[in-house]
């Protein structure tokens, strides 16, 4: 039974569950255009759960988890949603398995 004043919408697609590694990038280091924009247009923006990527769309959202160092760590894997806002990692860095470039937030919400 749908709740009240619930709206009924199309079902998101899931993306397809890809593993590699992630880097991060920022404003300061690597800005190649003079306002630091975004391949979406936005300003790049370091406090925002954002990512760069070759494989999703622009503006939609993927779910990130870190891996677990050990055994021990494997229940307290954490995980957050990005929104992907740019294209990258670098191609040279994308060929070696890194498939996302995270804000620096949302990097340092995955490292331990």
């Amino acid at each position: 039974m749908p709740l009240a004043g619930a709206r009924a919408s199309a079902k998101a697609e899931i993306a397809p569950v890809r593993k590699g590694v992630a880097s991060w990038y920022s404003s300061q280091e690597g800005c190649t255009n003079p306002k630091c924009l975004m391949a979406n247009g936005e300003v790049l923006n370091d406090q925002a759960f954002t990512a760069a990527s070759w494989d999703f769309d622009l503006g939609q959202q993927v779910r990130v988890c870190s891996r677990p160092r050990s055994r021990a760590d494997s229940k307290t894997a954490s995980c957050l949603t990005v929104q992907i806002t740019d294209r990258g990692p670098a191609r040279k860095l994308y060929n070696r398995g890194r498939i996302l470039d995270l804000s620096p937030s949302a990097f340092q919400a995955l490292a331990p």
